[in-house]
């Protein structure tokens, strides 16, 4: 991604792509793929395709690889009733 885009980015966006290089996140990326997991950064898309944090009353639920979000409570019944 080019420098002039990045700055664009909402704060929170930025330093989560930022400290993606950073040793200790690199470590933890490395520890957590030796168990077929992997480290992401919950987000939604604004209106003009921007990347926009995820609100803490959301969750983002994978199902079918279509990723949607809802609120928090309905994911968890969501997810138990997969």
């Amino acid at each position: 991604m080019a420098m002039q885009e990045t700055r664009s980015m909402h704060p929170d966006i930025q330093r989560a792509l930022d400290s993606v290089m950073r040793p200790e996140v690199q470590d933890l990326i490395r520890r957590v793929s030796e168990y077929g997991l992997a480290v992401a950064l919950p987000h939604m898309h604004g209106e003009g395709g921007d990347l926009r944090p995820l609100p803490a009353v959301k969750v983002i639920l994978k199902t079918a690889i279509t990723p949607s979000a809802h609120k928090a409570t309905a994911s968890s019944e969501v997810a138990q009733a997969s």
